[in-house]
């Protein structure tokens, strides 16, 4: 038997050694008792560090911050901080919340159709409905991995993928029933949004200036040359291979070519930067004014 002092244990005894010697009130046992719970790794839970708790039903939930919203025919469907899903059913007028499987902040929200949707989140955490949002359940956490989801997409019922930190980016092909990983490259940089172009091509904007680009629907996906070595955090694309990068310090980018033109960026200064706006289109305002930073 192990007879080393921990946890309660040691609460005990030393409670035990306060009362014969020096008759301690009641607070010097409160504090040991803390101090006791803490040691033995007690701590207190949060409401992040466990998804798998509901969301409060918030009086105040419809003054929140919402990360995320999408319109189906006939209502709105909002996301965002502590699990608070907000639904709309007369054109954002008026909100209500419904309960959510997680307390953990939710950022992106997609549905297949009008009933089946799935939003995602910190910890990892992915949600599911298929009564357009009025009952949630969790299919998928893994806040151990401390990656957060950033954005979710659907290519139809049953196709579908989500993405965030660390190169995190899980498929589906059930309609977000189950989700398997499958890595991006040999890279671990954060992925934040998915867009799909007209023609169906994906794009994807990414951390330390990678885009990339699929084909094929999101199975295999191919590295486009960059301008910029800083973090995008959205593309949009137009019509035809008109495509928009945006991301760390207002940098935005066009490209009419779908990002083919040019070389990756990686070295070089202003010099080189004027070199790649040729082939994409570099806006930049600071704000307040002053010069374009074109080094970062």
């Amino acid at each position: 038997m192990d007879t080393t002092p921990s946890g309660i244990d040691f609460a005990r005894q030393s409670w035990r050694h306060e009362t014969t010697c020096c008759a301690p009130n009641r607070w010097t046992v409160f504090i040991v008792l803390l101090l006791a719970a803490l040691i033995s790794g007690a701590g207190i839970t949060t409401a992040q560090d466990d998804p798998s708790e509901t969301s409060v039903m918030a009086p105040l939930a419809s003054k929140s911050l919402m990360l995320d919203a999408v319109a189906l025919d006939d209502r709105l469907v909002a996301v965002g901080e502590r699990g608070h899903i907000l639904i709309s059913d007369d054109g954002g007028a008026s909100w209500r919340q419904v309960e959510a499987p997680t307390r953990t902040m939710l950022t992106a929200v997609a549905f297949v159709d009008n009933q089946i949707g799935v939003a995602v989140g910190h910890d990892s955490v992915i949600l599911r409905t298929t009564d357009g949002g009025d009952t949630w359940e969790l299919v998928y956490s893994a806040p151990e991995d401390e990656a957060p989801f950033f954005d979710v997409w659907f290519a139809d019922e049953t196709n579908g993928m989500a993405i965030g930190a660390y190169g995190s980016h899980y498929r589906t092909v059930d309609g977000g029933l189950t989700w398997d990983f499958e890595p991006i490259g040999d890279t671990d940089w954060h992925l934040h949004e998915v867009a799909r172009a007209e023609d169906g091509t994906l794009y994807l904007a990414a951390e330390a200036g990678y885009v990339y680009r699929s084909d094929d629907g999101g199975t295999t996906w191919t590295e486009v040359p960059s301008p910029y070595e800083g973090s995008y955090f959205g593309v949009l694309p137009l019509e035809g291979d008109t495509i928009l990068l945006f991301g760390l310090r207002g940098h935005l980018f066009r490209s009419d070519d779908a990002g083919e033109g040019g070389d990756r960026h990686r070295h070089g200064g202003p010099a080189h930067q004027r070199h790649q706006t040729r082939r994409w289109n570099h806006h930049h305002r600071r704000p307040g004014g002053g010069r374009p930073d074109l080094d970062r």
